[in-house]
């Protein structure tokens, strides 16, 4: 995320952990220490989900974590990332084995995960902290090398730059329906994007504080309505390719394209003129959105 930070800590391995957002599972635990979310809808229920990434920071209690889908396993590919879930559509865990993936399914290490909560289904109450997690990977004896692209960053502005900042802009996505609703509200004050969801400040539940990403990448992909194996509904998207993106930042946004070459690689931002997009340091939120999807920003 591009955060100075300790030798220790930029050095440890990608952990990726699905974390759900079914309404029952609000607020969520761990997602404002992640240094990059995903966001997308993943089957046609029309539900969205996280994966958030850890490397810079970690949080001591991550959840509710649910299970993964395909086009999760291919973007955490591009890290080489370590798979923090609670099983899987059958696609996907056929995906992790055949790719190799550094696996820390509840079902195989179960001694890495808990439930808590009370009032609520069983399925909204699988938990795990990074610690345990990264812990589990040592254990396995996965490689903790790390090798993926880290993009360009930039120092927030100062001076008179800072001051010329826009005094506001919104950004909105309609993943689904009113529940699903997000908006990030730009702050100048701190260079960064107060996150709504349904209509209320998205906070989380152990810090209580309002996540506030300092840069939002909404990355457009076909999408495609689709069965497993075993009949399972769910959704296929094009993640190896390139496409339309836009990145929110510093109160403008930038228009351009997203690309993904090979399936070890990340996914990079390039504005209209080709040139890679150089990121504020901290969060990086990434909206994964249909073509039909609804986004304004203004």
């Amino acid at each position: 995320d591009g955060v100075k930070t300790s030798k220790e800590a930029a050095s440890r391995h990608p952990l990726a952990i699905m974390v759900e957002n079914d309404i029952n599972a609000r607020p969520q635990s761990g997602l404002d220490k992640a240094s990059i979310v995903y966001e997308t809808v993943y089957d046609p229920a029309a539900t969205t989900r996280f994966m958030a990434i850890y490397g810079t920071n970690g949080a001591e209690k991550v959840g509710p974590i649910r299970s993964i889908r395909t086009m999760f396993v291919d973007w955490a590919h591009g890290f080489n990332a370590y798979l923090g879930h609670w099983g899987g559509n059958i696609d996907a865990l056929d995906k992790i084995v055949s790719e190799k993936s550094f696996d820390l399914d509840e079902f195989r290490y179960p001694k890495a995960y808990w439930r808590e909560g009370s009032g609520v289904a069983l399925e909204h109450t699988g938990y795990s902290s990074t610690e345990k997690l990264w812990n589990q990977a040592s254990a396995n004896g996965y490689s903790a090398a790390n090798n993926f692209t880290v993009y360009k960053f930039k120092d927030d502005p100062t001076g008179e730059a800072a001051a010329a900042l826009p005094a506001q802009q919104t950004a909105t996505i309609n993943f689904s329906n009113a529940s699903y609703a997000v908006k990030f509200e730009y702050d100048k004050a701190t260079n960064s994007y107060k996150r709504l969801l349904a209509g209320k400040p998205h906070v989380d539940r152990m810090s209580k504080a309002q996540i506030t990403p300092k840069n939002i990448a909404i990355m457009t992909v076909k999408r495609t309505a689709t069965k497993t194996r075993i009949n399972e509904p769910g959704y296929t998207m094009t993640t190896i390719g390139s496409g339309k993106a836009q990145v929110v930042i510093d109160g403008k946004v930038i228009n351009g394209t997203w690309k993904k070459a090979n399936p070890q690689d990340r996914e990079v931002f390039y504005d209209e003129a080709g040139a890679e997009i150089t990121f504020n340091r901290g969060q990086l939120w990434i909206c994964v959105v249909a073509p039909e999807t609804q986004v304004v920003i203004q």
